[in-house]
C-alpha cells in the first residue's frame, strides 16, 4: 500500500458531487464534505503531473 509520505506533491480539489459518485472513478482519495460535495486529494512525485491530472479530471464530466 502506498502512503502519503511517498508522494511529495498534493493537489486538493473541492468537487460539487457526492463522494459516492466520485470514489472509484478517479485515482485519488475522496473525502465527503457534505451531502452534495467532496474533497478529492491527488498525490504524486511531480508537481506538474499532479496539476495536469487535476486539470484533466476536472475538465471532464465525473
Amino acid at each position: 500500500m502506498l502512503t502519503h509520505e511517498m508522494w511529495p506533491y498534493e493537489g486538493r480539489f473541492l468537487l460539487h458531487a457526492p463522494a459516492d459518485q466520485v470514489a472509484g472513478r478517479i485515482p485519488g482519495t475522496v473525502e465527503p464534505v457534505g451531502e452534495h460535495s467532496c474533497l478529492l486529494v491527488l498525490r504524486g512525485d511531480e508537481k506538474e503531473r499532479v496539476r495536469a491530472l487535476g486539470r484533466r479530471l476536472l475538465s471532464s464530466r465525473i
